[in-house]
């Protein structure tokens, strides 16, 4: 990776998301579905629904889309309108360096998530890339069966407390297409 015209080492982290150890959760936005494994063992499987428009990759705050990529679970809440949320590191460096390229965001932008990714920080939600995305309940509504969210992958309430009690911090999400 090159970070204005300097080679910067590969983050911790993405190495942490390249091996294939304890849990992990996979998401297939084609057939919203979501697994949990254990060491590439799949231990279980979910429905999921997922932003508004669900078939493009997520590129900016409010497009309604969920994210494609290597993330990771950053913080656990329980307050939240949603029964339980599983926060991920979206966007993460990847993100941002397509978000600069295309011009959606500027170096300083760019800096701030790059760094708060190789800290393990939150990323800034604030900037023009959107962020606050996660796995979460239905908070208590009935079962929607479309795509609901604002960028978020949504599984019923007693699967999120399922899985709220299973994940730890760091635990890696892989969302493909």
């Amino acid at each position: 990776m090159f970070v204005l015209g300097l080679a910067v080492p590969a983050p911790a982290w993405d190495e942490y998301l390249l091996r294939d150890h304890g849990l992990s959760l996979h998401i297939f936005k084609q057939t919203r579905e979501m697994e949990l494994r254990n060491n590439g063992l799949l231990l279980r499987r979910f429905a999921v629904r997922l932003g508004g428009d669900p078939y493009r990759p997520k590129r900016s705050m409010g497009d309604e889309r969920t994210p494609v990529g290597r993330y990771y679970v950053r913080e656990k809440k329980t307050r939240t309108n949603y029964r339980r949320f599983l926060s991920i590191n979206y966007p993460n460096i990847a993100d941002a360096d397509r978000g600069l390229e295309a011009g959606l965001i500027d170096e300083h932008d760019w800096a701030d998530i790059f760094f708060a990714n190789v800290r393990g920080a939150m990323p800034p939600a604030n900037t023009r890339l959107g962020g606050m995305i996660g796995i979460h309940g239905y908070g208590g509504r009935p079962e929607i069966p479309i795509d609901w969210t604002k960028g978020c992958i949504a599984v019923t309430d007693a699967e999120i407390d399922y899985l709220f009690a299973q994940i730890d911090i760091g635990t890696p999400v892989l969302i493909y297409d």
